[in-house]
């Protein structure tokens, strides 16, 4: 009996990790450096699939005090005002490479398309440049969340590596969020 559960956990162990690092793999980021009219500053964008309708990521995406709790590196999120589908909102986040970290404070306006798209504005912070969306595509087995938009902060980012970086800490952000609207929905 107990060779035949420790053969069936040599068999359930790597496979729980492969879905995990399937779910993983499925998110795709992307980050570029470019300089338009002088302005450097980074597109982005990433690409997830949640087993979840557009209403149920949509519930979490605009759960905007709950957010720090479980997207990395996002401080504290305070909600300023709203008046319909306008919310202003302060956030301060973390961001560094190796031993240089930045706090980033940010204050933004937020449009919110409810079930279908979040559209994020600088008002004013530690950033030059802040125009992001987050969209939410229904599919036949759940819904496709994509960020995009553009970014850039007021301190200076390693060049050889920034692009990197910046896309590796979108990925996480919406492996986080992929993971918390499943979390969410399996209850």
């Amino acid at each position: 009996m107990q060779q035949a559960v420790f053969l069936l956990l040599l068999l359930v162990i790597p496979a729980m990790h492969a879905q995990e690092r399937l779910r993983h793999d499925s998110i795709h980021a992307n980050a570029t450096r470019v300089v338009r009219n002088g302005e450097p500053f980074f597109e982005v964008k990433a690409v997830g699939v949640v087993r979840a309708t557009p209403q149920q990521a949509w519930v979490v995406l605009t759960d905007y005090d709950r957010l720090p709790e479980f997207i990395p590196d996002l401080l504290t999120v305070k909600v300023l005002s709203r008046s319909g589908n306008t919310v202003r909102i302060e956030q301060r986040s973390s961001a560094g490479f190796l031993f240089v970290w930045h706090t980033i404070r940010m204050e933004l306006n937020v449009e919110e398309s409810p079930s279908s798209a979040i559209h994020v504005t600088l008002v004013d912070g530690d950033m030059h440049r802040y125009d992001t969306h987050w969209t939410m595509e229904p599919l036949a087995q759940g819904t496709r969340i994509t960020f995009s938009g553009v970014m850039e902060p007021r301190f200076p980012v390693p060049p050889l590596v920034g692009a990197a970086i910046v896309e590796a800490n979108l990925k996480r952000t919406v492996e986080a969020v992929v993971a918390e609207i499943e979390r969410r929905t399996a209850h």
